[in-house]
């Protein structure tokens, strides 16, 4: 994806409140892109390819619980211009067969759910995401940045978007990453 297919993907009427801060490219894995809205919130976006269409709704299974990285797997740290530490699997880009995402923290509660959209808001310190049903490695694995020797929490909301055998999961936060994110900011985007 190009930085105008991000334009596109994301703007929808807002092009004076986005700018894109960063893309990350990789040569086997999809990119990833952040942006800034009104310098008040940051919006990662983040294509998982998927093998077959599939209802949204079954296809993302949650669960609160103790979660970390996968060990004896290298991970690309992505630090910059987002309040928290997010970190994905080096190598080729997995096809999920399902989303599993496992957080730790206060809550995770589901904003909306249909076919092609799920938008989950949630405070959680740590979270991670699996692509396959078949390993345990966990894909995605999002961190909240340490205030001194402790965890600090983040208050985060995802949306999950469907478009054919394309799944886009776009993380949204304030700038710091410590304030509730309103349940309806998902719909300017879809």
């Amino acid at each position: 994806m190009v930085q105008k297919d991000y334009s596109n993907y994301l703007l929808r009427g807002n092009s004076n409140e986005m700018k894109i801060l960063n893309v990350y490219r990789s040569r086997v894995r999809n990119d990833i892109a952040i942006f800034s809205k009104l310098d008040t919130f940051r919006v990662l976006l983040y294509k998982v390819n998927s093998i077959k269409e599939n209802n949204l709704s079954n296809f993302l299974k949650v669960e609160e619980c103790n979660t970390k990285e996968s060990s004896k797997i290298s991970y690309r740290v992505i630090n910059n211009d987002i309040p928290y530490k997010f970190t994905y699997a080096s190598g080729n880009e997995p096809q999920a067969t399902q989303i599993l995402l496992k957080a730790e923290g206060d809550y995770v509660e589901k904003t909306f759910a249909s076919d092609t959209l799920v938008v989950l808001n949630l405070c959680a310190s740590r979270l991670s995401l699996n692509f396959s049903k078949e390993t345990s490695v966990n894909d995605i694995f999002i961190e909240a940045k340490p205030k001194g020797l402790e965890l600090k929490k983040m208050y985060l909301s995802l949306m999950f978007t469907r478009k054919k055998n394309q799944i886009f999961l776009t993380i949204f936060s304030n700038t710091k990453g410590d304030k509730k994110i309103p349940k309806n900011l998902y719909e300017e985007f879809y």
